[in-house]
């Protein structure tokens, strides 16, 4: 998958329309999609601005440092690489029989890492987008984690289960201050670990 800023051609390329064109530009470049990006939105979900110019979905993948394979549409949403550095943080923990709840799982980031990386039991991995949970699905499945990964769709102030958890991860951005009570109930009797990004 392309994506183009911009890109300036002449009527001499001899396409009639603007698809025949696409389709001439990727099969000369030997790739299945093409888009154009034009911008982020500053919304709670990052929402791309991207135009599917050729090719049948946006569905693509990236392969991070540690071979984790993450699947998302990318006319929907976009990898954020601004998160690497604590994904790599992440990798470093143990987790070793775990269960971890990610209270706002995203294209899973941090899900992935527990269970690839830090050998957590299972992770519940909660999100209110529908789009993010058919991307975790096809994440977890392209990683052979789909047995030890739960997908909550939903709010996690209303969705995260009771007593369940050792770890509780909350990577929300500004603030995940209104979630902390939820965490809190999220956490085994005996209690367990609250990561809480502020």
């Amino acid at each position: 998958f392309l994506s183009f800023s911009k890109i300036l051609l002449s009527s001499r390329y001899g396409c009639s329309s603007g698809r025949e064109l696409w389709r001439v530009v990727a099969e000369s470049l030997n790739i299945a999609r093409l888009g154009r990006k034009r911008f982020i939105g500053d919304d709670d979900e990052r929402t791309p601005h991207v135009d599917l110019l050729y090719g049948p979905h946006g569905w693509v993948e990236h392969v991070d440092d540690h071979g984790i394979r993450f699947i998302y549409d990318a006319s929907k949403r976009v990898f954020n690489n601004k998160k690497v550095p604590e994904m790599q943080r992440i990798s470093e923990w143990d987790c070793h029989g775990e269960t971890v709840v990610d209270m706002y799982a995203g294209l899973g980031y941090y899900s992935l890492r527990f269970l690839v990386c830090c050998g957590a039991k299972q992770v519940i991995s909660i999100d209110w987008s529908d789009d993010m949970c058919e991307a975790l699905k096809r994440t977890a499945e392209a990683n052979n984690v789909q047995d030890r990964m739960v997908i909550i769709e939903g709010d996690s102030r209303r969705v995260t289960p009771c007593a369940v958890a050792d770890r509780v991860f909350l990577g929300l951005i500004p603030s995940c201050r209104a979630h902390w009570l939820t965490a809190c109930k999220a956490l085994r009797p005996e209690g367990g670990m609250l990561h809480i990004h502020e």
